[in-house]
């Protein structure tokens, strides 16, 4: 059949479109030199196992998705011993440990002061988009330059670094020095905040943010599990309350009965909380335009909740399950909102966790499995008791914080006593209570001088600034009996999933350990940057090569 040569034009017309248009499409997938936007979403509390644990339930475009397109480490793991939330953070934005970034814990006794610290509250900052009586934060006890760092330096400040969290300390750490937005949530009004270390003003997109309210919108929603609480097989408990529209689903009771709301702590402790966190980020990324040039930007986000609602409802409670499937939308929503707004093929996308979470009590002991407990306020009044019987009665020990005792050094000289003698001997002391398998002086640690299992992930631990006299490590199963408020609960999980995805990133699983300080080395290989000035690892070789 023949075209009217009228028509010869218009479909050659259509054909030069057609294959415009798809050449078009074609450059635009093409991943550039370096990745535009490198986001890490850093989920609080969360084990690797947890992806296949919950695997047949989740959203075939959430962790699936990054698991099935992206390059996934199954046994990456912190090197040092007192994992927890700062201490992760840290190590995550500097590519190494504690012994050289400083940030030991969320919070470390100071002897000179007499007094528990927080690893942020440092500086005269005012608040930003805040009252004025919010605490000062900044990076300043963080020792080493973080990835970020080194990007706003080596692009002479073109590049833009924010980190988002709803609690200060981990945006700050994430954040590190240079950063040009840290933001994070003020309990009491709602708002999303920073400080004057960061900006003098805040911007009117984030303001703007704020008159929406959403807070109070999510206040107001009732959590109510995704799936009939039969359905959640692989939890074992639930705190829940049968919703009345339903019985075979469970409702969460969080909301405030009062007309006004006076405080939103409430709403981190439920899967809303990452609501919010998405939310803001999805604003900052497109009123930010991050990822729209070829000056590569960092975004942070910590989602926190996950963490918060496992210690309130238990590891294996259903209420757990529901809050990690809910997590799972939002991170398909998040995925598909990056597809729209940056392209797959312009973004390192990286998902991990600060630390772990530890296995459950009743599901260790409904299997006979050895568990102990060490009671550190009884351990103490027989170790003072102790020493005084053997040197003379004094106050030899100034505090016992966070595995640590933080010996009298002033009255050890004074006494004319060896201070690596007096170690050694509260050490020996130490030792033999029930739930620990070695107490550790810090000479010791600092010179290598032991053969115990477990002394490297105390070194990587150690920074002698912030750090005690003598360590103590327990027996694998034990748990510590603390009731003392000031105290902080060290979590002793340092397995996390580590998920690679975009960019031009290889599918691959990997099996082999791989330390969590290969992240910023990582990140700034595929910069073309110098890796941070404390990074003890190098670049994750699967993912290109």
């Amino acid at each position: 059949m023949q075209i009217p040569a009228g028509r010869t034009s218009v479909f050659f017309t259509i054909f030069l479109i057609t294959v415009f248009s798809l050449t078009a499409g074609a450059q635009k997938r093409i991943p550039p030199e370096k990745p535009r936007l490198v986001i890490g979403l850093i989920i609080e509390q969360m084990n690797s196992d947890e992806l296949y644990r919950y695997w047949d339930k989740l959203d075939d475009n959430g962790f699936k998705r990054l698991v099935n397109e992206g390059g996934n480490y199954k046994n990456a793991e912190y090197d040092y011993l007192l994992t927890g939330t700062a201490a992760g953070a840290a190590t995550i934005a500097t590519g190494c440990n504690p012994q050289v970034h400083g940030i030991v814990s969320d919070s470390w006794y100071d002897p000179t002061m007499n007094k528990i610290v927080n690893c942020c509250e440092t500086g005269n900052y005012q608040p930003v988009g805040s009252s004025p009586a919010i605490k000062s934060y900044s990076p300043a006890n963080l020792v080493s330059k973080t990835t970020g760092d080194e990007m706003k330096l080596s692009g002479r400040n073109k590049s833009r670094v924010i980190s988002i969290s709803l609690f200060p300390e981990t945006s700050v750490i994430l954040g590190g020095h240079a950063a040009d937005e840290v933001w994070w949530f003020d309990f009491s009004t709602g708002c999303w905040i920073s400080n004057t270390y960061y900006m003098e003003n805040i911007p009117s997109w984030a303001a703007g943010f704020n008159r929406k309210n959403l807070p109070s919108l999510y206040l107001n929603k009732e959590w109510k599990s995704l799936l009939p609480l039969a359905a959640y097989t692989e939890s074992i408990e639930s705190d829940h309350s049968p919703c009345k529209e339903d019985p075979a689903y469970f409702t969460c009771s969080f909301r405030k009965n009062e007309a006004k709301v006076t405080s939103y702590e409430s709403l981190a402790v439920t899967p809303f909380g990452n609501n919010l966190v998405k939310d803001f980020a999805l604003e900052t990324i497109v009123s930010e335009t991050l990822g729209k040039d070829n000056d590569p930007d960092i975004l942070y986000i910590n989602f926190s909740s996950p963490g918060l609602i496992s210690r309130k409802y238990g590891e294996l409670s259903a209420e757990k399950e529901d809050a990690f499937l809910r997590l799972d939308k939002e991170i398909a929503h998040f995925l598909q909102f990056l597809d729209e707004q940056v392209g797959k093929e312009n973004l390192v996308l990286f998902l991990t966790s600060m630390h772990g979470s530890p296995v459950d009590a009743k599901l260790i002991s409904s299997n006979k499995i050895p568990a102990g407990t060490f009671d550190p306020d009884r351990a103490m009044i027989l170790l003072k008791a102790y020493l005084n019987a053997v040197y003379h009665p004094g106050d030899w020990v100034k505090k016992y914080f966070n595995r640590q005792l933080f010996l009298n050094q002033i009255q050890i000289e004074d006494s004319k006593i060896s201070l690596a003698d007096f170690e050694e001997e509260a050490a020996r002391f130490m030792s033999q209570f029930s739930g620990i398998s070695a107490a550790i002086p810090s000479r010791r640690i600092f010179n290598g001088l032991s053969g115990i299992s477990g002394l490297m992930a105390v070194q990587s631990n150690y920074y002698s600034k912030r750090c005690g006299d003598i360590f103590l490590l327990l027996e694998p199963g034990c748990s510590e009996v603390n009731d003392m408020p000031e105290e902080i609960s060290t979590v002793d999980c340092p397995s996390v999933p580590l998920i690679w995805y975009g960019w031009k990133l290889n599918r691959v699983t990997v099996s082999r350990h791989v330390s969590q300080t290969s992240i910023a080395p990582t990140i700034s290989n595929f910069l073309n940057i110098r890796k941070p000035d404390g990074c003890t690892s190098d670049p994750l070789p699967e993912l290109t090569e």
